[in-house]
């Protein structure tokens, strides 16, 4: 149910609860894959981004239906109601006027689960996180009258890889990342504009839910994407949101509360005293079977190594042993020790030496 309301007299921060006004109603088969973004476009028309209906891989085909509003990206004018709707459509939506019986709302179609999508200011690019199915999870740039693939594609696959699919008539993710690592739901974010992180001008900042990892997309739109990861946290990010200063925020579902991302320290005057040069993040997932991903930081260039102990202090394995540059960084375990052998269920513990020294150590646990 998309509905508008007007603000209440007594306090401008809130609703009348009752002055709700129902724009556009869409049936719901299934309790998932509901969508998750209403936004204003620099058009002044309203996108409305709806999942494909929910169940697994999209049973009754609504993605690819056009005769269906789910599974698409909709534009609406809700500025001017027309006839039996309160709403009218834009004059340039892709498919006013057919004569096939398509939904004259639809703007882009073939989505999975679009949950969150945002418009860069600056360019006007509406840019998207559609939520994959069992393997893939993508990152489109939405164009009017775009199929972006699903459920023929999950990601650039196929989604049924044995009875084969074309691409033909369809628009690739311009960036897609598998379900290893921890990583299995996109939450779409922003194109950064700020101007408190210096070099992040352009690039988009998105999270992934189930790890809780942020990552920066640079895309030009000629060269490949260079995806960096940002931050890795214990949060399950849901959203992100930008402040009047174009400078990024996001919300933890948990939690409840709002956070501000902010730079990374950049001199040794800024590090604190505690972090002594880098910093590991808790391993995801925790517990795990068979694999887990460690992110880790360092400030300066140096000679790093990443450690796996067992309780006893005895090293098991190392991960990581090199020259790095400075920044974030990111490794994972097999829970195998040095010969390759599986290790016991247990308690482990990972450490991080920088030039020699340990500077930081976590706990993480494998379950056989």
């Amino acid at each position: 149910m998309i509905s508008r309301f007007e603000v209440s007299g007594a306090d401008p921060d809130s609703a009348d609860a009752t002055s709700e006004f129902v724009i556009l109603e869409v049936g719901q088969p299934f309790a998932n894959h509901n969508g998750g973004q209403l936004a204003f476009g620099p058009d002044g028309f309203l996108y409305i981004g709806l999942g494909d209906g929910g169940g697994s891989g999209d049973p009754l085909e609504n993605a690819q239906n056009l005769a269906v509003l789910l599974g698409k990206m909709l534009r609406i004018d809700v500025d001017s109601p027309s006839g039996a709707v309160n709403y009218s459509i834009p004059p340039d939506n892709p498919y006013v006027g057919n004569p096939s019986g398509y939904r004259e709302e639809i703007y882009a179609s073939g989505l999975r689960n679009p949950w969150r999508y945002s418009f860069d200011f600056l360019t006007g690019r509406l840019w998207l996180g559609d939520v994959g199915q069992g393997n893939w999870e993508e990152i489109d740039i939405v164009d009017k009258g775009g199929n972006y693939g699903w459920d023929n594609m999950e990601g650039a696959h196929c989604y049924e890889p044995s009875t084969g699919c074309s691409t033909a008539g369809l628009t690739l993710p311009i960036f897609e990342y598998d379900h290893t690592l921890g990583r299995r739901a996109i939450t779409g974010g922003y194109v950064y504009r700020g101007a408190r992180i210096p070099g992040f001008d352009g690039r988009y900042v998105y999270a992934d839910y189930s790890s809780g990892t942020i990552y920066a997309l640079e895309y030009d739109g000629i060269n490949p994407p260079v995806n960096t990861m940002l931050l890795d946290t214990s949060k399950l990010i849901s959203t992100f949101g930008v402040d009047e200063h174009h400078e990024h925020l996001l919300a933890s579902y948990i939690e409840g509360k709002v956070f501000r991302l902010r730079p990374l320290p950049t001199g040794i005057g800024d590090v604190p005293g505690a972090v002594r040069g880098g910093a590991l993040a808790q391993n995801v997932p925790n517990p795990f079977n068979p694999n887990t991903a460690i992110h880790f930081s360092t400030y300066a260039k140096g000679a790093i190594e990443v450690a796996v102990f067992d309780v006893l202090g005895r090293r098991v394995r190392s991960l990581v042993r090199e020259s790095l540059d400075p920044g974030p960084h990111l490794t994972a375990w097999d829970g195998r020790n040095e010969d390759a052998s599986p290790v016991p269920s247990g308690v482990y513990f990972y450490r991080l030496f920088i030039d020699g020294r340990a500077v930081d150590s976590r706990r993480m646990v494998l379950l056989r």
